[in-house]
């Protein structure tokens, strides 16, 4: 087919086109009933895993708890001093490079 269409005009490319698309659509039809067949085999999805239910809000005296506890139980305590400052001793052994040295290498901001 692809040598005979280069013989015919435009139009006429058109025109078959156009023929092969109504005799698709003649035998077309519309599905417009659904049914399960068995309700119980249907499939159940779970719910999502970060799906939350909206809590009530905390109070001030919650909040507060909440944020003390989280400063005692992390770190945040010593982010302003140096590591020489938080530490007797370097914890691991990258930080042995210029641990004990006097000078700061970088300024303080």
């Amino acid at each position: 087919m692809a040598h005979c269409s280069a013989k015919l005009d435009e139009v006429s490319r058109n025109c078959i086109l156009e023929e092969a698309i109504r005799r698709e659509e003649r035998n077309m039809r519309l599905n417009t009933e659904f049914t399960v067949s068995d309700p119980r085999k249907m499939p159940i999805l779970p719910e999502k895993p970060n799906y939350t239910t909206p809590a009530s809000q905390p109070t001030e005296q919650q909040l507060q708890a909440a944020h003390d506890k989280l400063v005692s139980l992390t770190n945040l305590k010593h982010v302003e001093q140096s590591p020489t400052q938080v530490h007797q001793l370097p914890p691991t052994s990258n930080m042995e490079y210029g641990f004990f040295s006097s000078k700061q290498l970088v300024s303080a901001s």
